[in-house]
């Protein structure tokens, strides 16, 4: 269904202040800043982008949609130096595109929803051109997330809008088909986000009425994850997860948000430890504000380095995983944004990461990017060289080697890599509790 826009005026509101860890600034931990990106033209009034998925430091595409003032597809790309429009089919309209993922640099997938959220939406870019292609699409589909292990395995995930059943569809390198999908006895199953650590290896994530949603593929079928984590605070009435990636199989993180559907909202961190998923503390947001703090996206550099993205009263969010606790970390908002920004979706190569999103004028919405860039490594201290004694010649000291490294190639399946950080390409009842689910993380619109 279509996020509902809603004026910021109607969102302010006090928020207790929140018990939070301290805020990282130091130049050890490198620094996030904004870089400039195009909003859609020809009139809209509104440019957002969802999510963001990387082939090299050169080639990342930013899918989202743009409100002309209908929705439309909007995709942007990064060639190392900016930003800038893609032109992308509307086949509906309205149309959006909810996620991006790419298995090489000649194939990306783009998934979203058409003709007014009623009909499921995937395009291709095949190294030349974006083109919608023919998809399953029960009553009412959406897809929300795509994510590949190779160029003849791609998966997306969404939900059904007409019966609240969650919805699975995969690429085999010729044709989407629709897959079997569990859902839970409760009355609304949705799928937000997917991520694959290996072919035999992949994790959907979403809400089952107000409780968390994890189902696997085990190379064979798609299950239910019995018993997931979730707060269970006192006043904690939901658990929602917008995202999951992996950095190995043994590795994987899905984030979201918890609260009291009224204005307080907290940051929701879960792991896979290669055995069961269990709750990680996460900071919230500091100070006062409107709408608590949610993680919209995650994504790893490595299994030390991992970074959550989103929204804190009303500001933009990021939470770095050092590979023992969670923090947050500083991160800068458009001096133009009057009322707020966020950040949707984030990916990671082995020495940066992107977090996209939008902000929010009194006279607009436009597109947000935001580049984290990883501190240079610390020049090693040189030994000072003895001086020689009377009569001997010092022995030169040998250079070190060189160690190999190894770094896989675009859409390798992860783990394939013989050394080095894997390069990340995974770019996540009633139609009322569908609309609560998806509409809770974007509280200001």
């Amino acid at each position: 269904m279509r996020r509902v826009l809603v004026s910021p005026w109607a969102v302010v509101a006090a928020l207790a202040a929140l018990v939070c860890a301290p805020v990282l600034t130091s130049a050890s931990v490198g620094a996030w800043s904004i870089v400039s990106t195009p909003d859609a033209s020809g009139g809209a009034v509104g440019s957002h982008l969802e999510k963001v998925a990387c082939v090299t430091a050169g080639d990342c595409w930013a899918a989202g949609f743009a409100e002309t003032p209908d929705f439309a597809t909007l995709m942007e790309h990064w060639d190392g130096t900016s930003w800038s429009v893609v032109a992308t089919p509307d086949p509906g309209p309205p149309d959006q595109l909810n996620g991006v993922a790419c298995a090489s640099a000649t194939e990306c997938w783009a998934v979203g929803s058409q003709a007014n959220q009623q009909q499921t939406l995937i395009e291709e870019w095949n190294g030349a051109a974006w083109a919608s292609v023919t998809a399953p699409s029960p009553t009412a589909s959406i897809l929300q997330g795509v994510a590949c292990v190779s160029t003849a395995d791609c998966w997306a995930v969404g939900f059904q809008n007409s019966n609240a059943a969650t919805l699975i569809e995969h690429w085999d390198g010729t044709a989407w088909t629709t897959t079997t999908s569990p859902n839970s006895t409760t009355p609304t199953n949705v799928l937000t986000a997917v991520a694959c650590a290996s072919a035999t290896e992949c994790w959907a994530v979403g809400t089952q009425t107000d409780q968390t949603l994890i189902e696997k593929w085990d190379g064979t079928a798609w299950s239910i994850v019995a018993n997931t984590p979730n707060n269970t605070s006192s006043g904690v009435l939901f658990n929602d997860l917008f995202d999951v990636t992996c950095a190995s199989a043994t590795e994987c993180w899905t984030v979201g948000d918890a609260g009291d559907q009224s204005t307080i909202n907290l940051t929701l961190v879960e792991r896979w430890d290669g055995s069961s998923w269990s709750l990680v503390s996460s900071p919230n947001a500091s100070g006062t504000g409107s709408g608590g703090s949610y993680l919209n996206g995650v994504a790893c550099m490595s299994a030390s380095a991992c970074w959550g993205v989103g929204v804190g009263n009303g500001e933009t969010l990021v939470e770095k995983w050092d590979g023992s606790a969670w923090s947050v970390v500083s991160s800068p908002n458009p001096a133009g944004a009057t009322f707020g920004a966020e950040l949707l979706g984030a990916t990671c190569l082995p020495a940066t990461c992107w977090g996209v999103g939008d902000s929010f004028s009194n006279t607009a919405t436009d597109t947000l990017a935001e580049e984290y860039t990883a501190p240079a490594a610390a020049a090693p201290t040189p030994t000072p060289t003895p001086s020689p004694t009377a009569g001997s010649t010092p022995s030169p000291t040998p250079a070190p080697s060189a160690a190999p490294i190894s770094v896989p190639s675009a859409g390798a399946p992860p783990g394939t890599a013989a050394t080095g950080p894997p390069v990340l390409l995974l770019a996540a009842g009633s139609a009322a509790g569908i609309a609560a689910a998806l509409t809770r993380r974007r509280r200001r619109r």
